[in-house]
């Protein structure tokens, strides 16, 4: 007898207690709290993709991680930062052209 017949000549599925203990909708809290927790702390909007927000939910309500969700979080949280970033550079390129021709004028009176 093989090692995969051993293992798979008694293949052992989950006991009905276990099944009802993980399908009671009191299980599920403590996955979607951490979930809702992460996606306000990312600061990325919720709603902005309601469908991803479904799926994300309910795979954390399985107990399961999307990954793809997640990056596409992540990437948004990115692009956000991103274009803070460059909204304060761009504020500081106006106050040092601000401040040249100040200068410019200063010199010329």
């Amino acid at each position: 007898m093989s090692v995969s017949e051993i293992i798979h000549s008694h293949r052992r599925y989950p006991s009905p207690r276990a099944v009802l203990t993980l399908v009671k909708p009191i299980t599920w809290f403590p996955p979607i709290w951490a979930y809702l927790c992460g996606a306000v702390a990312s600061g990325v909007a919720l709603g902005a993709s309601p469908l991803e927000d479904l799926v994300a939910l309910l795979n954390a309500a399985a107990g399961e991680e999307d990954h793809r969700v997640a990056a596409r979080r992540e990437r948004r949280a990115s692009e956000a930062d991103e274009a803070a970033a460059l909204a304060a550079l761009d504020g500081l390129r106006r106050r040092r052209e601000a401040e040249e021709a100040e200068d410019a004028a200063r010199a010329a009176a």
